[in-house]
């Protein structure tokens, strides 16, 4: 059972939270899968590691209100499951604002180059009620990794690749207040450039709401990755060599972490952005920090 506090179901005039109970009710499944592989030829050696891991999980039992549409339910959803606006794509002029549902999600009308969101329950409006779940949460729901090493009598080398596959992140695209816009502004939609990939301009922070800043499929983004995570190559001096100066041990290396990413993110860093669930927060997030060394390690 999972504790809930069932304020959903509850009469708005009751005037107090309700304490958690056992009632909801999570059902997970998955596997976890680890291969190892090593040997020794003469000299060479090796070293070969691979893991993943697959999770699902679904709400079977949750504190949804029993009056709205079904597809608002988290039950039978994942946890943590993005929910959003479906974009059918830019405001052409006035007369398409017009002859389209009204955005009524901040208290800014909508301008050409706006989003025209899709009307999911035909209302005649666009409301909280036309949210529906859209790409993944920000969970991954696979993870794995790759470690190889290997050496060659004073010569050794590792090299670390991890992943995540089946995650969602929303893109920043707007900035807060007067600061430097993100570079996707220069394909911004204008009167003159109305195929254009990206939204009319609009403060991220304008008094009212934007109503481009929402979670959307449009700025939904699949944030699956694949990361150089650590590489290492070292030289260790032969013993014979360093006898005459009495040392242990003294090796030579050149080491990285965070080398190179390999996503269809279109943001700085996709596994930081899918750990902040505010966009605030995301504005603020950094890139994971690239990490180079070069050093020698000596034991007496």
């Amino acid at each position: 059972d999972i504790l809930l506090a069932r304020n959903n179901t509850s009469f708005a005039t009751y005037g107090e939270s309700l304490p958690r109970v056992n009632f909801g009710e999570n059902y997970n499944s998955g596997y976890e899968v680890e291969v190892t592989h090593q040997n020794q030829i003469g000299g060479f050696y090796y070293n070969v590691n691979a893991q993943i891991s697959h999770n699902k999980n679904k709400i079977n039992i949750a504190d949804d209100p029993g009056q709205q549409p079904a597809y608002l339910n988290a039950v039978g959803q994942s946890i943590g499951q993005i929910r959003g606006y479906k974009v059918l794509g830019f405001y052409a002029d006035a007369a398409d604002i017009a002859a389209n549902p009204a955005n009524k999600l901040t208290s800014n009308s909508s301008i050409p180059g706006d989003f025209k969101y899709q009307d999911i329950n035909g209302d005649g409006v666009i409301t909280n009620l036309d949210q529906v779940p859209i790409g993944f949460s920000n969970i991954p729901e696979y993870v794995g990794g790759l470690n190889l090493s290997l050496g060659y009598k004073g010569v050794s080398f590792s090299i670390l690749f991890q992943g995540v596959e089946n995650v969602s992140s929303d893109l920043i695209f707007y900035s807060s207040g007067t600061n430097q816009y993100y570079d996707q502004m220069l394909g911004r939609w204008t009167p003159t450039n109305q195929n254009a990939t990206w939204p009319a301009m609009r403060p991220g922070n304008q008094s009212g709401g934007n109503p481009n800043e929402t979670n959307n499929d449009f700025l939904l983004q699949d944030a699956s990755y694949i990361k150089l995570r650590n590489l290492e190559l070292r030289y260790a001096l032969p013993k014979s060599w360093l006898n005459r100066i009495k040392i242990q041990g003294l090796s030579l290396y050149a080491n990285g972490q965070n080398l190179k990413t390999w996503t269809k993110f279109y943001g700085l860093d996709p596994e930081n952005y899918t750990n902040q669930a505010l966009f605030d927060n995301k504005r603020t997030t950094y890139p994971s920090t690239r990490v180079i060394n070069f050093g020698l390690s000596a034991q007496f």
